[in-house]
Order: structure tokens, then sequence, then C-alpha cells
């Protein structure tokens, strides 16, 4: 062996191993395909979540039924999205108001409405103040607060009540109109109450009239019923 073979072996067998030729872990193809993986695996990750996301949106779209036995009426209840109510009302023979003959009672109406008031017209400062905080109004909440108390009346009549966003628990399911959608809940109604209808059983001969069930106090035959909607409100949705 000679002198400079030795001196090579020995100078490659003493090298530290920092200064040893280093082999990529992942090589450049394979990392390639790793991240080719997790980029699938991310993609995968986003499908599922937008599935999940249009879910949860279609959810927010359309408003669950309500319980038949839930008294509460905590909740608006719509059993179909705006137009799939506005088709099914339409099959259940409720027209627009363009299709629609006027009412009988038109010509008192007009006669009613062309009237002087009976009681005298409040200042223009109410008048101004009225309009600043119903045109500041920033949701359908605040429309209500703001502006019930100036259109609707009060009535000394203890036997005279007034619900505001209560599903009709006692109204009938699939009589005509109503079929296939779910219990009326208008922003608020007002009429007499059932104890002001006795001893006749009106519960007993018009189904409906007594608008939530075992509720003796309950707003039977309403005179009026009422929708609220906000700044950014849909007068078609309210009349639907």
């Amino acid at each position: 062996m000679d002198k400079k073979q030795t001196s090579s072996e020995l100078s490659q067998a003493e090298l530290p191993p920092a200064q040893e030729e280093q082999v990529p872990a992942n090589p450049p193809s394979r990392k390639r395909q790793l991240d080719s993986d997790d980029d699938a695996e991310l993609r995968i990750k986003r499908a599922r979540l937008t599935r999940q996301n249009l879910a949860r949106f279609n959810k927010m779209g359309k408003k669950k039924p309500s319980d038949p036995s839930d008294d509460s009426g905590s909740t608006k209840t719509i059993s179909t999205t705006a137009s799939g109510l506005a088709i099914q009302a339409r099959k259940n023979g409720i027209l627009e108001p363009r299709h629609s003959l006027p009412p009988t009672n038109l010509e008192d109406l007009h006669e009613r409405h062309a009237r002087s008031r009976e009681t005298a017209s409040p200042p223009e400062s109410v008048y101004k103040q009225y309009t600043k905080r119903a045109g500041q109004a920033r949701n359908e909440t605040t429309m209500v607060i703001e502006t019930s108390g100036r259109l609707l009346k009060e009535y000394d009549d203890e036997g005279y009540a007034r619900e505001f966003n209560q599903a009709f628990t006692g109204y009938p399911k699939d009589v005509g109109f109503n079929n296939g959608l779910s219990a009326p809940q208008p922003d608020f109604v007002e009429g007499l109450e059932m104890e002001e209808y006795l001893p006749f059983p009106i519960d007993e001969y018009i189904a409906g009239a007594v608008l939530y069930k075992n509720d003796p106090g309950s707003v039977t035959l309403p005179h009026i019923a009422g929708e609220w909607k906000g700044p950014t409100g849909d007068m078609r949705e309210a009349e639907l």
C-alpha cells in the first residue's frame, strides 16, 4: 500500500459526520408527492367545509316549522322559502291583490278614510320625533318598539287583548288555504278574548276561532293582524 492511498483512506475515514455527504430525507420527487398529497387533503377539507357551510346557510334560509304542541311561539316559523310559500299559497287559492276582486265594503272604507279625525292631530314636533326614530331603526325589533306605540291604539276594555309574534297553535291544519303551510304567526294580532264570547262555545262551533289552544284568555276571531319590517325588509315577504 503506498503512502498516497493510505492518506486518502484515512482522510475519508476521519471525516466528521457533519462533513459527510447528506442524503436528503425526502428526495425532490418524494417531496413533490407529499406536497401533492397535502394539497389533496386540504382540498378535501375545504370541500367538506364548504358543504357544511352550504348546509348551514340552507338551514338559516329555511325556518324550521314549529311543533303544533309548542305554545311558546318564540320563533318565527315558515314551512317553505318565500318563493315556495307564495306558490303554495296560490295553489291554496290565495290570490295577489292585482288578481283579487275588491272588497264588498270598499266604498265604506273610502268614506271612513276621508273622514276628519275625532281627536286633535299631534303637533309637528311629535311627527318629527316619530320620523327620526323610525328612520334610525337598524333592525325590525327596534322598528316594532319605536312605531307600535304610535300605530296601535290602547284600549281600556279588559276583554280586548293583543299578542305579538305568537304562532296560532289552536288553528287547524290543511283546511284549504293553509294546506302544506305551517301555522300563521303574524307580528301582532288583536281582538276579543275567548271569555268575552261565553257562554257561547265559540271554539266548538268555529274551528280556529280561538288562536291559542288551552288558553281561555286567547285572542279569538282577531279584528286585525299586522307585520313589521325593518329598514331592509321586503314588503312582498311581509304580505305573504
